[in-house]
C-alpha cells in the first residue's frame, strides 16, 4: 500500500511539473495528492501570467513616457529628465551650439595711448618693449582716476616683464643683476606681439612712480630694462574761494531829510540808490554737491576741463560792506576758468521806518533821529565771480605796466 502511494505521488509530480505538488502530496497521505498537485500547478501559472502582464504594462508606460518627453524637448528645448534619458537624447539635448568665428581683435593705439577719459575717470599709458612711453603720459590725473597701462611686447619675452605703480615712499627697485638663462627661453621663428593690460589706482594726491623692468636675457646687460616715470596726482578740492561783483535789489534803504521849497518843513525821503545797488562779496564755491555720484561728490580737480555738471557750483557768500548782516546763497556757472556767472538770494537785515512814519512824512528832528527798526528781508542778486588767481594776474599786469604796453 505504501509503495502504491509513493508511485502515485511521483506520477502527480510529473503531471504537475512543479515542486509544491510534492509538498501537497506528502501532507495529504491519501489518494487525493495527485489532484491537489494539479490544482497547485494551475494556480502558479495564473500568477506567472499576471506578472508577465504587469511587466508588459510597465514597459509600455516607459516607452510612452520617453516618447512624450522627447516631443516636449524638441518643441521648447527643455532638457529630458535624467531617468527618461537615452544616450541619443543626451547627445541631442546637451550638444553645444556652434560658436561663430570671431574676427581677430586689433589694438587701436591711436584711440588709447596717452589719452584720458574724463567721463570714465581713467587715464591710459602705453609702454613699448624697451620701456619707452608711446603717446606720452596723460596730464591732470587726479585722486578719482584709475590708470590703465598697456605693455606692447613680443609674446615670448612678456612673462619676464614687471610693471608696477606705487607712491614714491613705497617704491622699491628690482634686482638689476638678475639674468634669465638661455635654456629657459624658447625663441620663436616668427615674432608675435601681444598687449598686456595692467590696472592701477586710484592714488592719493602726490607723486607716483611708474616702473617697467625686465632682467637680462642670456648674459648680464643684454636686454636689460629698468625705466621709471614720475606721475603727478592732482588733489580734489570740495570748494574754492572767489570774489564776486554783484548787483542786488536795494532793500537796505538809507533815509534823509529834505526841505520843501519856500518852507521850513523837512520831510523823510529815501536816499537815491537807483534800481540796483552794487556790492562786493566773498564767495565760497562748493563743487561737491553731486551726492548721487561718489566720484563727483569727492570734489573737483580745478586743473582739468570740467564736465558740464561740474561747471555748476553752489555759492555761499558774505558781504564786505555788511559782514554780519548780509548773506548770499545761490548757484554759479563757470563760463571760463576763474570766471563764473552767479545768481541767488540775498538774506539781509535792513532798517525800516518805525513809529508810524512813512516816506514823505514831515519830521522836525535830525537825520540820526529818524525812527527805524531792523527787519529780516530776502532779495535777489546776480553778478560775476572771479577766482583769486585771476585777481593776482590782473594786479601783476597792472603793477608792471604791461597792460598799456609800457
Amino acid at each position: 500500500m505504501r509503495t502504491f502511494l509513493w508511485v502515485a505521488s511521483l506520477v502527480g509530480l510529473f503531471l504537475a511539473g512543479s515542486f509544491p505538488a510534492v509538498v501537497y502530496a506528502q501532507d495529504d497521505n491519501n489518494g487525493g495528492g495527485g489532484t491537489g498537485g494539479g490544482g497547485g500547478g494551475a494556480k502558479m501559472n495564473a500568477q506567472q501570467r499576471a506578472k508577465a502582464r504587469e511587466r508588459r504594462r510597465r514597459r509600455m508606460n516607459r516607452r510612452e513616457t520617453r516618447r512624450v518627453f522627447r516631443q516636449e524637448a524638441d518643441k521648447n528645448g527643455a532638457s529630458v529628465p535624467f531617468e527618461a534619458q537615452t544616450p541619443k537624447d543626451m547627445q541631442r539635448i546637451f550638444r553645444s551650439p556652434p560658436r561663430p568665428k570671431r574676427k581677430p581683435e586689433y589694438f587701436n593705439y591711436t584711440r588709447v595711448c596717452g589719452k584720458y577719459d574724463i567721463a570714465a575717470h581713467r587715464a591710459f599709458v602705453c609702454i613699448l618693449e624697451d620701456g619707452r612711453v608711446f603717446g606720452g603720459l596723460p596730464k591732470n590725473i587726479d585722486e578719482n582716476d584709475k590708470i590703465t597701462v598697456y605693455l606692447i611686447v613680443r609674446k615670448w619675452v612678456s612673462p619676464f616683464y614687471r610693471v608696477q605703480m606705487k607712491p614714491v615712499q613705497l617704491f622699491t627697485r628690482g634686482n638689476a643683476s638678475a639674468v634669465i638663462p638661455d635654456n629657459l627661453i624658447k625663441r620663436p621663428d616668427k615674432p608675435v606681439f601681444i598687449v598686456r593690460k595692467y590696472d592701477f589706482g586710484p592714488f592719493r594726491s602726490g607723486n607716483v612712480i611708474l616702473s617697467v623692468s625686465r632682467p637680462s636675457i642670456g648674459q648680464q646687460g643684454v636686454g636689460f630694462v629698468d625705466v621709471r616715470y614720475l606721475v603727478r596726482i592732482n588733489p580734489l578740492v570740495p570748494f574754492n574761494i572767489a570774489v564776486a561783483f554783484i548787483g542786488i535789489t536795494p532793500i537796505n534803504p538809507a533815509y534823509k531829510l529834505i526841505q520843501e521849497r519856500g518852507s521850513s518843513i523837512t520831510r523823510i525821503a529815501r536816499s537815491d540808490e537807483g534800481p540796483i545797488a552794487l556790492d562786493l562779496i566773498l564767495v565760497a564755491k562748493i563743487y561737491a554737491w553731486q551726492f548721487w555720484d561718489p566720484k563727483l561728490f569727492a570734489g573737483r580737480d580745478v586743473l582739468k576741463p570740467p564736465l558740464f555738471v561740474q561747471r555748476i557750483n553752489i555759492n555761499i557768500g558774505l558781504s564786505f560792506k555788511d559782514l554780519l548782516t548780509s548773506f548770499f546763497v545761490g548757484i554759479g556757472f563757470e563760463v571760463s576758468a576763474g570766471f563764473d556767472l552767479v545768481v541767488g538770494a540775498n538774506l539781509r537785515v535792513v532798517d525800516e521806518l518805525a513809529g508810524g512814519f512813512q516816506e514823505g512824512n514831515p519830521f522836525a528832528g535830525d537825520v540820526s533821529e529818524i525812527p527805524t527798526v531792523k527787519r529780516f528781508r530776502v532779495s535777489a542778486y546776480f553778478g560775476v565771480s572771479i577766482a583769486p588767481e585771476i585777481f593776482q594776474a590782473l594786479f601783476s599786469t597792472l603793477t608792471n605796466g604791461s597792460l598799456f604796453g609800457k
